[in-house]
């Protein structure tokens, strides 16, 4: 086993492998690898450090807004969930490796256009998973197909988030909201149980 130095070169690379046509007009894009290397011979010789692989769903303005938004006219949530957020979530999210000081320095928060550090996207994503496992799934993430959403604005840490919940069938549709600033964080969010 080798020691991984604390400085060297490192490379990453995007590989986009193919897109793939949805429904209602979404894209599924795969992304076949993104690849780390280091790039000094003298540290570990250009071997590969990682691979990830993950896929993206792309989905045009007013796609699935306007279904969120036609659920919401047709009548009001079946549910609705708080959901406190710790005031060092940021801090405890950067342990799964995000380590983007937009969460967690106040004053790069404050050159980037926030009064404050915000909440990694990927948590509050998580937020609304939780929502709907506890209401909808009875805690078991086996239940989840799909689980999709749009992101429209971010969550400070310490905020609760509101959950409004709409279930027809297997198909829960929800948003999220942070009352206390009166916006909206998630929209059109979907979840398909099975």
């Amino acid at each position: 086993m080798q020691i991984v130095p604390f400085e060297g070169h490192l490379e990453t690379e995007f590989v986009l492998e193919a897109i793939h046509e949805g429904g209602r007009g979404s894209e599924d894009l795969d992304v076949a690898q993104i690849e780390q290397r280091d790039c000094s011979t003298q540290v570990l010789g250009g071997r590969l450090r990682f691979e990830l692989g993950t896929s993206f769903v792309a989905m045009p303005v007013g796609g699935d807004d306007q279904l969120a938004e036609g659920r919401k006219s047709i009548r009001a949530p079946d549910l609705e969930l708080d959901i406190p957020v710790l005031p060092q979530q940021a801090l405890l999210y950067r342990l799964c490796g995000d380590r983007n000081p937009l969460h967690s320095d106040p004053e790069f928060a404050k050159r980037a256009g926030f009064p404050r550090p915000i909440l990694h996207g990927m948590c509050t994503y998580g937020i609304t998973c939780r929502g709907v496992l506890q209401t909808y799934a009875d805690y078991d993430p086996s239940a989840f197909r799909q689980h999709a959403a749009r992101f429209s604005s971010p969550v400070y840490p310490g905020e609760t988030v509101t959950m409004e919940l709409w279930k027809d069938g297997n198909v829960i549709s929800f948003e999220a909201k942070v009352k206390a600033r009166g916006v909206t964080v998630i929209k059109s969010g979907r979840t398909v149980l099975g």
